[in-house]
């Protein structure tokens, strides 16, 4: 059995060297598809979310047919606390990188049989160095872009 933090943390350290080498024009998107047999490493290119949305359902359809086990996603983001659900009102795509939000590079883990969890790596760009946030703990979260790919449900939020 394949430990999946330690992967995803492996991916994670060589994702922000690539950080600090590209430093504002660093962008990625990466799938790595576990199976019974084999890894398999992906790198979707996209131009727009029609052209992403089309790159991750193949993905998914793949590892479906390769009877995959697991699906790790690597992305950079920009990222902003919400404290309140209806603070996403009024969201729409690009909202964050045109107000400044942070960055992060963000991974996930999910597949059948388990609850879809992941690790958000914040950053910010000062100069030319890359200051990276003290890493917090994988937590469960919903994985949006992986269409038909079992995830597990969001915990349900108390009020």
């Amino acid at each position: 059995m394949i430990d999946l933090k330690a992967l995803m943390l492996r991916l994670l350290e060589t994702e922000k060297g690539y950080v600090a080498e590209d430093l504002d024009e660093y962008g990625c998107a990466m799938v790595v598809t576990v199976t019974p047999n084999d890894t398999f490493l992906q790198f979707p290119k996209v131009e727009n979310d029609d052209e992403k949305d089309a790159a991750y359902a193949e993905i998914v359809s793949k590892a479906r047919s390769d009877g995959a086990t697991v699906i790790v996603t690597v992305n950079s983001a920009f990222t902003q606390a919400v404290d309140n659900p209806d603070e996403l009102d009024g969201y729409w795509p690009g909202k964050l990188n045109a107000s400044n939000a942070r960055r992060c590079l963000l991974l996930t883990a999910s597949g059948p049989g388990m609850k879809s969890f992941g690790v958000e790596a914040e950053y910010e760009i000062v100069g030319d160095d890359v200051l990276f946030e003290p890493l917090e703990d994988f937590h469960e979260m919903e994985v949006e872009m992986l269409p038909n790919w079992p995830g597990g449900d969001l915990p349900v939020l108390h009020q």
